[in-house]
């Protein structure tokens, strides 16, 4: 949705593809925070599916620049790597071992949505 208000019929209706008419008699009794759940719950679905999609098309790729021994590859308009990359993070096993761990937390929150 665009951020404009619409009614309920219009918004099943978008969300459902069926027509406006018929979408005011099938909903007229479904609460709207029931309808965007729904809605929700099938979009988080399908950006399961495409994200299944892609994993398979990452492995083609990843499967296809081993066979060529290359990090970087040039295809088109795209530049495609594929390389090891270095990071230092903290050992927090080894602050907690030593005592320390506690002195150097500091304590975070943050607001969860979930639709179960």
């Amino acid at each position: 949705m665009s951020g404009k208000v619409i009614n309920l019929a219009e918004y099943t209706a978008q969300v459902f593809q069926i027509p406006a008419q018929n979408a005011t008699e099938s909903t007229a009794s479904i609460d709207p925070m029931e309808l965007h759940a729904r809605n929700y719950r099938t979009i988080q679905a399908q950006i399961k599916a495409l994200e299944e999609q892609q994993d398979l098309i990452k492995a083609e790729m990843i499967a296809e620049m081993d066979a060529r021994q290359a990090e970087e590859v040039r295809a088109g308009e795209y530049t495609i790597r594929y390389k090891l990359v270095e990071s230092n993070r903290v050992d927090t096993a080894a602050l907690k071992a030593a005592g320390i761990y506690d002195q150097y937390t500091k304590k975070s929150t943050a607001i969860r949505f979930t639709v179960s």
